[in-house]
């Protein structure tokens, strides 16, 4: 059974409730809600600008070398591009900033360089070649000029203007041909040149450098004249008189000091009426004209 209230009785007081001065609620909050947001680490923009800068230039360097290696005179410049370029790429892997331009700016730089030496001992040869060249012209042509104005006993041939078969021809510079008296040749059936019915003739020709400068005797040769008509040269290889040609058969230069000799073989229309041209066709000797 329950205890009506008595409405008399006076009420039991209400407990206020005292407010919270701020400073208490910031005290009273967890520790890590005092700290404030701490913002993202950002990179310097300009820390790698100097080390990528390097590797470009590597690049840049490297494709200048290797685009110029084969150009003359630029050859000897790629070679310094060339350098720096590999230093340069070199320098920015160590720093490990623009990695993939430094080995490419590597590549090009190394490459430029290896044909920068190559296409510079290229040219340098060249060069060299080409001033002896125009030196050892400058000589001849002086010497020549001086031979052609002062002409003297000595520049003459020792022999005649026309000289007989069996003499000896000799130009100015010291170089001599001599050709022996014709004689009879039967070829064999191998033999190419020969003209039926007509006279067959041999001659020894003996070529003697006496200059001080290589001949080369790939050019020299006779033609024969007989009655008014050209002889028929007669070519024959490892006949009984061994090879037959009017022009020697040997590509080597002769040197100062050798002879070299051959034998020519003609088909005449008259043995007795005989006229032998020799050439060397190098602009420099006229032709030795031998008679009967």
């Amino acid at each position: 059974m329950t205890n009506p209230v008595d409405p008399t009785t006076p009420a039991p007081p209400a407990f206020a409730q005292t407010p919270i001065p701020p400073y208490a609620e910031a005290a009273s909050a967890p520790p890590h809600a005092q700290q404030a947001p701490v913002a993202p680490y950002a990179p310097q923009q300009g820390a790698s600008a100097p080390s990528k800068g390097l590797a470009i230039t590597s690049l840049v360097l490297g494709i200048v070398a290797f685009a110029t290696a084969f150009i003359p005179i630029w050859s000897w410049v790629a070679l310094f591009l060339g350098v720096a370029a590999v230093v340069l790429g070199v320098f920015s892997l160590i720093k490990r900033r623009g990695t993939g331009l430094a080995i490419t700016g590597l590549i090009f730089g190394g490459v430029g360089l290896v044909l920068a030496v190559i296409a510079s001992i290229m040219w340098a040869a060249i060069f060299s070649a080409g001033s002896g060249a125009v030196e050892h012209s400058l000589k001849s042509s002086s010497k020549g000029a001086a031979a052609s104005a002062a002409p003297s006993a000595a520049a003459k041939p020792a022999a005649k203007e026309n000289p007989k078969f069996g003499q000896t021809y000799k130009w100015s510079d010291g170089l001599a041909v001599t050709i022996s008296a014709p004689a009879a040749y039967t070829p064999s059936q191998y033999a190419s040149g020969v003209v039926p019915g007509q006279a067959n003739v041999i001659f020894t020709i003996t070529l003697k450098n006496g200059t001080t400068q290589p001949v080369d005797p790939a050019f020299a040769g006779g033609d024969l004249n007989s009655g008014g008509v050209a002889g028929s040269n007669i070519v024959e290889v490892a006949g009984p008189q061994g090879d037959i040609n009017e022009y020697p058969l040997s590509s080597a230069k002769l040197l100062p000091g050798q002879s070299l000799s051959w034998k020519a073989a003609y088909s005449v229309k008259d043995p007795n009426d005989l006229t032998l041209d020799f050439a060397i066709s190098d602009f420099l000797h006229d032709d030795a004209i031998f008679t009967k």
